[in-house]
């Protein structure tokens, strides 16, 4: 079974699309392990929802969500 100890005392050093496919295959819930992961990890979407709470109108949000792109991309 593929738990949240197995996570920890198996990092994933590196993972693609394939593996991740294939894998899904195979384990029933592997999909729905990974999106919990990942929300642990990956804070962009809090930082978005408040980004746009904190927006007056949706030309600043556009303008505000342009420049974040062009400084992680």
């Amino acid at each position: 079974m593929l738990t949240k100890k197995f996570f920890k005392d198996n990092p994933v050093k590196e993972n693609t699309a394939q593996q991740f496919a294939y894998s899904i295959l195979l384990y029933d819930g592997l999909e729905e392990l990974a999106v919990e992961f990942s929300k642990t990890q990956i804070k962009r979407g809090e930082e978005e929802a408040e980004a746009i709470k904190n927006e007056s109108s949706p030309e600043a949000l556009l303008k505000s969500k342009n420049q974040l792109l062009r400084k992680t991309g």
